[in-house]
């Protein structure tokens, strides 16, 4: 988990080459992810266990009707983020092909979607991030990342650029704090589909990360965004309540 949080140096940055490599999509079609092609891509990761592709691809759909006649839109179904007994990591090529349908149909998607290779040939390229999204030039070249595709706002900054023909202004997007907010309520709901085992690992690996889940999920706010904020802040606001406690009584 802790290295979902930064980008290692391994994944492929911003001016440099995606390597081609050709995958089956669910429309009985293929794709080629990087190499050159005629207009740019972006691309995003996902899966059916992912609570920040549950919370972002909402915005990934409306961004594809806004920009969608000048860039190519491609989700990549690989890993699941968080196994379980209902949905393990699968093993075959027909296992992945029902994982990439079942993710068409959860969010119904009308973009395409692709299924990685079992060893996660474009996946390994982008160093195994959850729900990491990247812009793609008319060569191939990598001209924006951003560690989730929910960081709306300089996602949409970047496909103004490349829908004009020109660079992102900046490259590069670790924001944590947005994507992580509208994740937050999604998290209990979303391992358990995995099952009962994914959310038992998310509990046993991350302690804080389930407490404020539980806490996002349950409060009575409209706003997935603003549960999980609040969520977030309630750990600091407890601790600092107990510090200034402590102190008025010392």
């Amino acid at each position: 988990m802790l290295a979902d949080m930064r980008f290692g140096p391994r994944a492929v940055k911003p001016g440099e080459r995606l390597s081609p490599v050709t995958l089956p999509m669910t429309n009985g079609a293929s794709v080629t992810v990087g190499g050159e092609r005629d207009r740019p891509m972006v691309v995003v990761t996902g899966s059916l266990t992912c609570p920040m592709t549950e919370a972002s691809t909402p915005s990934v759909r409306r961004l594809h009707d806004e920009y969608g006649t000048h860039i190519d839109f491609l989700m990549v179904s690989g890993r699941e983020a968080h196994p379980g007994e209902h949905l393990p990591q699968p093993k075959t090529d027909d296992a992945a092909r029902a994982r990439a349908h079942q993710l068409v149909t959860l969010h119904d998607l009308e973009f395409p979607v692709a299924i990685d290779t079992i060893d996660g040939a474009v996946h390994q390229q982008l160093d195994l991030k959850p729900n990491t999204l990247v812009v793609l030039d008319e060569t191939g070249t990598v001209v924006f990342r951003s560690l989730w595709a929910g960081d709306h706002r300089q996602v949409r900054d970047a496909l103004d650029a490349a829908a004009a023909g020109r660079k992102p202004a900046r490259t590069e997007s670790r924001a944590m704090i947005g994507p992580m907010s509208g994740a937050l309520p999604k998290i209990s709901e979303v391992t358990r589909r995995g099952g009962s085992t994914a959310w038992a690992d998310v509990k046993r690996s991350a302690p804080p990360m389930a407490m404020m889940a539980w806490l996002a999920a349950r409060l009575p706010f409209e706003s997935g965004r603003v549960r999980g904020a609040v969520a977030m802040a309630a750990p600091a606001l407890v601790m600092m309540v107990a510090v200034v406690s402590f102190l008025i009584v010392s």
